[in-house]
């Protein structure tokens, strides 16, 4: 699939490109709300298949068993019940992997509905991503039709809804909305946003270049549906400097408007904070093999 494994990617750049003041005015623009929260995910990292050099061989070869699903297209929400993914940050309502209890009735529900509020997803590219490179394809245009859609695949988002991720609809192989698969290869320090009403995903690399991503969501802090995951400033790398904006951004300060500073006091998910607890203890850990490793 092009996706590097679930850790969320701390590291150094990865943590100031969530700040970065122009991926910021890009959101705010879309949004048309300046007051954001970013999430906390991973990275995307496709290998070359073609003409890979292997140095300890002094050749080149291709490898067509790296190559990832070729036809991989999905929408990150369920357009029945509305539920929409809430990957990288804390969610309010029901959990990433829980299912809908009345599927039908689910769009009625205030909050972490797709269909009713706007949600926004996004890459970056951390390298030139060509077109051979394997990457990024979608359906532009299809949230115009997705309410039609839904309707003649009803059977499909109820099954969605009881499947291990209920808030991700595979899109069927022989559905004809594949005919309008764009590919998309962009620039490196390119961001490319896309609404989460588009059936999206990724196609193979078939060069010899690396193709790498990482993916960056930002939300309205008005979005009941979510809010910033629960790091703490030790989750942080020791030389990152967190700025004004990324103190907000990551939600170790509140906005200035009242509906901010009310959503700051909310009580958190304590699912959520036994996850950030767990992952911190993960993190700790191996920070402690990597320093046994490198004075041994």
């Amino acid at each position: 699939m092009g996706i590097l494994g679930n850790e969320r990617w701390l590291y150094p750049q990865a943590c100031e490109n969530r700040q970065n003041p122009n991926i910021y005015k890009v959101f705010c623009t879309l949004f048309g709300d300046p007051e954001l929260i970013t999430n906390v995910t991973r990275a995307g990292l496709m290998r070359p298949t073609k003409d890979v050099y292997f140095q300890s061989l002094n050749t080149t070869e291709d490898r067509e068993n790296w190559k990832t699903l070729s036809d991989w297209l999905h929408l990150d929400m369920n357009p029945l019940t509305g539920r929409s993914t809430t990957y990288g940050f804390e969610h309010v309502a029901e959990g990433h992997f829980e299912p809908s209890n009345n599927p039908l009735s689910a769009q009625n529900k205030p909050t972490n509905n797709g269909m009713r509020v706007r949600k926004l997803q996004a890459i970056l590219a951390l390298v030139d991503c060509r077109e051979q490179d394997g990457g990024f394809h979608a359906v532009p245009g299809f949230q115009h039709y997705i309410v039609t859609w839904t309707k003649q695949n009803q059977k499909l988002c109820l099954h969605s809804n009881q499947s291990r991720d209920p808030t991700t609809v595979q899109i069927p192989r022989d559905d004809p909305i594949r005919e309008h698969i764009q590919r998309m290869p962009i620039r490196k320090g390119s961001l490319l946003v896309w609404d989460t009403r588009l059936p999206h995903g990724n196609y193979p690399n078939n060069s010899n270049q690396m193709r790498i991503i990482q993916y960056l969501h930002m939300a309205p802090i008005a979005d009941e549906a979510l809010r910033p995951f629960p790091l703490s400033k030790e989750d942080l790398p020791d030389n990152f400097q967190l700025t004004e904006l990324g103190e907000k951004l990551y939600g170790f300060k509140s906005w200035e408007s009242d509906k901010a500073k009310c959503r700051f006091q909310e009580e958190r998910n304590p699912e959520i904070l036994d996850q950030a607890t767990y992952e911190q203890q993960v993190r700790d850990l191996m920070k402690t093999k990597c320093q046994t490793n490198k004075n041994n």
